[in-house]
């Protein structure tokens, strides 16, 4: 047998490992550093906890293209801390490990309330690191979760964002990768901007890049940054990038959204962002004009500060009125016609001509029945923008490997489940990727020793549940597709509250049980006494089998 050895980067027991100490996915993903944001690799992380110098690494709590960020333990001084450590250490491409460093130093120099704090940097075992405050909580991502949150607390959201931004800004420091997963929610539900991978010091000529290579997220990065004309990126790129995260706040997703970054790309530079209102008539105008103006494609167009956002999001909060003008239609018009001017052109000329035949066409029992109509309209057409976006999203995200993008891919497709007296928009699209989805999380769940005789999604996409016919009852995280806990003695699976938070199934005593999923506690309840046939999907009623063998609901009583 030909011995195993261990990657010194990740921890994975490989049997081929480089000169370097490095596996293979390793070598590839520094390799692909210095020019692609990778957001996931399907490397096993080492065995935790262990020791890393005088810290102790409990967990991974995140991994991109740059480092891994770990929840760690400081010995020395009984703290937690997150400890944040490059991909593939000394072994790194020198232009990473500049940035590396560029980043802990960016972010060393900002004591604010708003950013998370740097406490040291070094090295252990030729493996760069730094330490920072660990927050505990997600991400603007996770506490989204795809839909949009109250416009008071989203504008609340980004204030808090935009006053830290300033304050990088006047200590000389662009972020230049402003989005919903570098905004950390601490437990008293205030926002902390963290990950300086990509800053730059103002008026600083030197780059850690090409001139003409993009930087940031596609999703989120201003026309100029995304074209790669580094000279053009200033405070108003942030400006735009925070203009893109009230966006997210507003609507559940980000300003431009297609299958792929070239489509986004395209979208970003050749159209402007459908407005929030479209796509949640809940948004005030106020809020639609200021994120609007955020996301003008030219950086003279939008605040010229982010105190500036941030003093107009005060006055928001205030009930006062806002300095900021919504742009009007002729105005808006015109702007398209610059972009196109050759479809400007002809439909100008096909415009005259309608109007010399149409004109006694109109009259003012049509206007006044149009006006009428104009606001049902516009929330059936919110709606089905809405449905499509997410559709559109999930087309590209239906062919990936399970993880994040799966994950929402879920929780869009489940949203789009029509409550009670409301429009189905769901066709054969939706029917598609919904297969597709269970396809791809099914495809990596393993661990049964017997055969698999139901699988259930939880209602809101987070989680998912096998059982096999030897009586084990196995809960997957729907994002990670690992195994969060296993039951044996189940001898039925009823189904999933309408939150997903609570699971109902039985014992083979006909005993009925709640498993909560949060605290993977389980409780006995009662009910109506009888085999156990399905939980009702209102959370309160289950169906079993009676006396006579006849199905009988009753309703639980814990």
């Amino acid at each position: 047998m030909i011995p195993s050895q261990v990657c010194r980067t990740c921890g994975t027991t490989q049997v081929t490992v480089s000169d370097e100490g490095m596996c293979p996915a390793c070598m590839l993903r520094t390799a692909l550093a210095d020019s692609l944001e990778v957001t996931s690799f399907p490397t096993a992380p080492a065995a935790l906890p262990r020791p890393f110098g005088p810290y102790v690494l409990v967990e991974e709590i995140a991994r991109g293209g740059m480092g891994v960020v770990y929840k760690a333990r400081q010995v020395t001084l009984g703290r937690t801390i997150a400890l944040k450590v490059l991909l593939g250490g000394a072994f790194s491409s020198e232009s990473l490990l500049r940035r590396f460093q560029v980043e802990a130093e960016a972010a060393a120099a900002l004591q604010h309330p708003g950013i998370v704090a740097i406490h040291e940097f070094g090295e252990y075992d030729n493996q760069p690191y730094y330490t920072m405050d660990y927050v505990e909580g997600g991400n603007l991502t996770d506490m989204a979760k795809g839909q949009p949150i109250a416009p008071d607390r989203a504008a609340r959201y980004l204030k808090a964002i935009a006053e830290a931004v300033s304050f990088a800004h006047q200590q000389g420091i662009l972020h230049r990768d402003l989005k919903p997963s570098n905004v950390l929610i601490d437990p008293n539900d205030r926002p902390r901007v963290a990950d300086f991978g990509l800053a730059k010091r103002l008026g600083d000529d030197s780059d850690l890049t090409l001139s003409g290579q993009m930087l940031g997220s596609p999703n989120y990065v201003s026309p100029e940054q995304a074209a790669g004309r580094q000279e053009s990126v200033g405070v108003r790129s942030d400006v735009y990038a925070l203009g893109g995260l009230l966006y997210f706040l507003l609507t559940g997703r980000p300003p431009f959204l297609a299958g792929s970054v070239r489509e986004t790309l395209r979208l970003l530079h050749e159209t402007d962002p459908v407005a929030p209102r479209t796509l949640n008539p809940d948004v005030p105008p106020d809020l639609n004009t200021m994120c609007l103006k955020c996301l003008e494609k030219d950086p003279a167009r939008r605040y010229d500060s982010a105190q500036g956002l941030a003093d107009e999001l005060g006055r928001f909060l205030k009930g006062e009125p806002i300095h900021a003008r919504p742009i009007s239609s002729a105005e808006r018009g015109l702007r398209w016609c610059r972009r196109h001017p050759a479809i400007a052109s002809l439909a100008a000329v096909v415009v005259l001509a309608l109007s010399a035949t149409s004109a006694i066409f109109y009259n003012s029992a049509r206007r006044i029945e149009h006006a009428r109509a104009q606001e049902q309209i516009a929330r059936l057409e919110a709606e089905e923008n809405l449905y499509a976006a997410n559709m559109n999203w999930i087309s590209g995200a239906a062919t990936m490997p399970a993880g994040t993008d799966l994950q929402t891919a879920l929780m869009l497709l489940n949203a789009a489940r029509p409550k009670s007296g409301e429009r189905d928009l769901r066709g054969f699209e939706w029917r598609y990727y919904w297969f597709i989805a269970q396809s791809r999380a099914l495809a990596v769940l393993k661990g049964h020793s017997d055969v698999v005789n139901a699988v259930s999604f939880a209602p809101d996409g987070t989680h998912l549940i096998t059982h096999s016919r030897d009586g084990v009852l196995k809960v997957w995280d729907a994002g990670t597709m690992q195994e969060v806990q296993s039951l044996d003695g189940v001898s039925v699976p009823g189904g999933f509250t309408p939150d997903g938070a609570q699971l109902i199934f039985s014992r083979p005593d006909n005993s009925l049980w709640r498993l909560d999923l949060a605290t993977r506690k389980t409780v006995q309840i009662r009910a109506k006494s009888g085999r156990l046939i399905a939980a009702l999907s209102d959370g309160r009623h289950v169906v079993v089998f009676g006396p006579d063998q006849l199905p009988v609901v009753g309703a639980l009583d814990d």
